[in-house]
């Protein structure tokens, strides 16, 4: 029986979902552990930021190839289909050749190749997605969506953790070889789903294409120009601090890979419970309202880390970050989709993340110089001095940017921000606590449980076929 255009949509929406959770095991087993990887062949502080720079800038670039793919041959599918299987292939590389020459400069090289193939189909990925998922229902599909990437997000690093705490003291790149393998193997199983996805059709219209000159040349007029400047100085700030967290925690505070792992996985589990807590206020309130509340929550992340550098200390920092970022994440995600037309989506997605990509670019190779050159005071490190001069930008930026942007649904008034961040935020936590964490949990049980019927049927083929040739 032929499936309706809505049943498509909805069943899609669900492979949509299967896909974000493998997706999430190959970046938790993989991407999550890429710097201590340079670390382990002797990288320095300026290659550790070179690793988190330059591989967003070119690839960048690569999102505007992908866009004109999209406009060429108005298949979105087949792009994102393309690019996912080499991507998936390439962790294979990514480890096996900075392993034989022992060079971080060849793993700088091949990571920016698995970022241009990660980025690439970006633009089609987002217009394809616009196309499935209703406007009034973005914030909850997404909500509910990154609360199950997150939850596999969360047992991947953990698991990768304890997988290169366990080899450590036998042989640490076998570690690493074991948790690449397990993301390549994630992301051909997440590629699977993306194959099985419906594609609406899609037709660009001429008279919507705009170069990218034309888009800088209007950004300042136009409330997404306003919000893409905002995003990126906004990402600029945090770069100049975020790459070299992990060179703190690893290398100066000498935290173990299980330390280590425990802090990400904290900070997802914080980000996945209350995915759905802000999903739910974007629809109700608007993504403008969410920005908002989680812009000013993310400056003062880095601000934390003046207090202590415990253990525990930076598990409750890890908290804030994994809500703060949840917010922010979201909403600048569904406020792309909410201002772009459709025929417009996949260029302006394109060209917003060439200038992220600047700005990530700009704003590791800042943190990386001032690292090498700032003194460590008597009280604390010179990354924590980076983290300061980061928080305090971010503040800036969105004390100066956010008041600028425009809401475009109707929605409800906000309530006042102290109230969004203190009594809504406590009891989203212990409601998602409680119902989300079950829900995450049946999801999962239900992804888990749909590749072992998968897994016993290739099982029982392959018995039946060792069988006829017995017989014959």
């Amino acid at each position: 029986m032929e499936l309706t255009t809505e049943e498509k949509k909805q069943r899609s929406l669900e492979y949509s979902i299967r896909d974000g959770a493998f997706y999430s095991i190959m970046a938790g087993f993989g991407d999550s552990y890429i710097t201590p990887f340079a670390l382990l062949l002797k990288a320095s502080t300026a290659e550790v930021g070179m690793l988190a720079a330059l591989p967003h800038l070119i690839s960048s670039w690569f999102m505007v190839l992908g866009a004109r793919l999209v406009n060429r041959y108005r298949s979105r599918k087949r792009i994102v289909l393309y690019a996912v299987f080499f991507h998936a292939l390439w962790w294979i590389l990514l480890f096996a050749i900075p392993y034989w020459t022992r060079s971080v400069t060849v793993l700088l090289a091949l990571f920016t190749v698995y970022w241009i193939f990660g980025n690439l189909p970006s633009p089609a990925w987002n217009s394809w997605m616009g196309d499935l998922v209703e406007q009034n229902q973005r914030g909850r599909y997404f909500g509910r969506r990154n609360r199950v990437t997150g939850f596999f997000a969360l047992v991947a690093v953990f698991a990768a953790g304890y997988t290169l705490n366990h080899f450590s003291q036998i042989d640490p790149f076998l570690g690493f070889g074991i948790i690449f393998g397990i993301s390549a193997l994630a992301r051909f199983i997440s590629f699977y789903y993306l194959s099985r996805k419906y594609e609406p059709g899609y037709i660009p219209v001429q008279q919507d294409q705009f170069s990218f000159m034309e888009f800088l040349r209007r950004i300042r007029e136009t409330n997404f120009g306003i919000f893409s400047i905002y995003v990126c100085l906004m990402v600029f700030a945090v770069h100049i601090f975020g790459p070299f967290l992990v060179v703190l925690l690893l290398r100066d505070l000498g935290f173990s890979y299980i330390q280590y792992s425990l802090i990400i996985a904290v900070e997802a589990a914080a980000s996945f419970l209350m995915m759905v807590y802000w999903g739910k206020n974007s629809d109700t309130y608007g993504n403008k309202a969410v920005l908002t509340v989680s812009g000013i929550a993310v400056g003062f992340i880095p601000l934390l880390y003046l207090a202590s550098t415990s253990f525990s200390w930076l598990l409750a920092i890890a908290v804030f970050t994994g809500f703060s970022w949840a917010g922010f994440n979201l909403s600048t995600a569904n406020f792309i989709f909410d201002t772009v037309r459709p025929s417009k989506r996949a260029q302006a997605i394109a060209y917003f993340h060439v200038l992220r990509g600047a700005a990530i670019f700009g704003g590791a190779a800042v943190g990386g110089l001032l690292a090498a050159y700032l003194p460590a005071s008597l009280f604390v490190s010179n990354i924590i001095i980076l983290g300061i001069i980061s928080g305090v930008l971010r503040l800036l930026v969105s004390l100066r940017y956010l008041p600028l942007i425009q809401e475009v649904r109707i929605v409800k008034a906000s309530p006042p921000v102290l109230h969004f961040v203190t009594i809504m935020p406590v009891a989203g936590l212990v409601y998602e606590s409680v119902f989300g964490m079950r829900t995450s949990y049946r999801k999962a049980a239900a992804v888990v449980g749909y590749l072992s019927r998968k897994l016993k049927v290739s099982e029982r083929v392959i018995e039946q076929k060792k069988r006829f040739f017995m017989r014959y």
